[in-house]
């Protein structure tokens, strides 16, 4: 029996990434894979293993068009579960933010910064400095939220803290 890449998102159990891998590389150079894997964020059930395969995509080099970029953002918010969350907030460095999109990418990061989960809150500091990035008047912001983070965060978001912080003492 065949098996489409609808079914594998559909089905995947949100543990056990082989599943996903193989789909991957069945599916990863069909002319739909992105456009699917895209639409598929809108579904609670799927967007787990969508944005796991679109962070996986886009870690093989891969990219987004501006185009892609902006369907994107336009499923932001329809994220609901944190590790769907955290895996978008993970690709903010791996694509260039269009302008007409930061406003929607900077709401989905902002909702995230006082999330539960300590990876979350710390991958959305670095989205916070991925758009400081594009835009510099939030770069204060930025240095704000390292600041706080570094007096009250876990080990874990302190770590990634201090990536940002050196980054932002090369600028």
């Amino acid at each position: 029996m065949q098996t489409s890449l609808q079914q594998v998102l559909s089905d995947w159990e949100g543990k056990k990434v082989d599943m996903l891998k193989r789909a991957y590389q069945k599916y990863h150079d069909q002319p739909f894979f992105v456009e699917e894997i895209l639409s598929s964020l809108n579904s609670e059930a799927e967007q787990k293993a969508a944005s796991w395969l679109l962070k996986h995509h886009l870690e093989q080099a891969y990219s987004l068009s501006s185009k892609e970029i902006l369907t994107l953002t336009h499923h932001l918010q329809h994220i609901s579960g944190w590790e769907s969350r955290r895996h978008l907030l993970q690709i903010l460095p791996l694509i260039d933010i269009p302008k007409e999109a930061q406003l929607a990418v900077e709401d989905f990061v902002r909702e995230s910064l006082p999330s539960d989960n300590k990876f979350v809150r710390a991958w959305a500091i670095q989205g916070m400095y991925e758009l400081s990035r594009q835009r510099p008047e939030l770069q204060k912001e930025v240095y704000f939220l390292c600041e706080k983070a570094m007096q009250t965060e876990a080990a874990s978001v302190k770590a990634r803290v201090r990536k940002i912080l050196a980054h932002l003492e090369k600028q």
